[in-house]
């Protein structure tokens, strides 16, 4: 099973855990909800006292709350698990990037042979230095926070805008919406992170071989999908200790954690080894 596939499936269950709960909360609300509608039908009770009644009885209402609460726990919790699937594919993306580097040089240079590396081993590296692979951290009292706060926001623009029941219940169900994507999304983005800093550093490697040899970008061209930022450097080439340049900054590599977010969220690239001679081993 795919990582995505593996962390859509975290986010199902922990949205079938809660549509439960959810839909329960919401059935008594309703029958409150169609009472007070009848007293406004009847002339006993005005439009602003209905709405009033309807956002105290939601967002200060202690069901409610424990409602938003419990949703935003099991948020917390399937953060958690995506975030250390994801960790636990880095060291296997970062040692494919690298390997792939080396076994492109043995093909392209006679006689040059490449040290590969394994996953253990830039497991047991990456523990000791952190900038080698982006790990994914959850801050548990920030996630609750954004997750709380989400549910609230969900929750009175519902009933500002006047939705039936069924609907403000589906609303507080798209937080979990967009947790989902938001994981799906780091995945992405620190696996190309990873891979692409393998390959960056393969080539560092070769460099200290004795290999003459450019990085090049390539883009993820023709889906229409591709930051235009990112499509300005397909097929550029630039020195490997050297970052690539487009419109929003600097960029050592595609998925690169130290350049700007705009330039790295959600990236699709990769960089290509581009072999230009060979001089030899330097040996001082």
């Amino acid at each position: 099973m795919s990582l995505e596939s593996r962390i859509r499936k975290v986010y199902t269950r922990a949205e079938k855990e809660l549509t439960e709960k959810v839909d329960s909360f919401f059935a008594k609300f309703e029958e409150l909800d169609k009472k007070k509608l009848a007293l406004v039908d009847a002339g006993k009770l005005t439009e602003k006292e209905y709405k009033t009644w309807r956002k105290n009885k939601l967002l200060m209402g202690a069901e409610y709350q424990a409602l938003r609460d419990n949703i935003a726990d099991k948020m917390l919790d399937a953060n958690k698990i995506a975030a250390s699937y994801i960790n636990g594919e880095l060291p296997r993306a970062y040692t494919k990037g690298f390997n792939r580097v080396g076994r492109d040089a043995e093909r392209a240079v006679a006689g040059y042979s490449f040290s590969i590396v394994n996953e253990e081993t830039i497991r047991r590296l990456s523990t000791n230095d952190k900038t080698l692979l982006p790990y994914k951290f959850v801050d548990g009292r920030k996630d609750t926070r954004w997750n709380t706060k989400k549910v609230n926001a969900e929750i009175l623009q519902g009933i500002l805008q006047g939705d039936s029941v069924p609907k403000i219940a589906n609303r507080l169900m798209h937080v979990t919406e967009m947790n989902r994507e938001s994981a799906v999304r780091n995945a992405r983005t620190a696996l190309t992170g990873a891979s692409n800093h393998g390959r960056q550093d393969g080539m560092k490697q070769l460099q200290d071989d004795g290999v003459i040899v450019e990085k090049e970008w390539l883009a993820t061209a023709g889906d229409g999908r591709t930051r235009e930022a990112h499509m300005e450097l397909h097929h550029v080439s630039v020195p490997v200790d050297e970052p690539f340049e487009n419109s929003i900054g600097e960029i050592m590599f595609p998925g690169d954690p130290d350049a700007d977010p705009a330039n790295v969220y959600n990236c699709r690239c990769s960089i290509a080894t581009r072999i230009v001679g060979f001089r030899g081993k330097n040996n001082g």
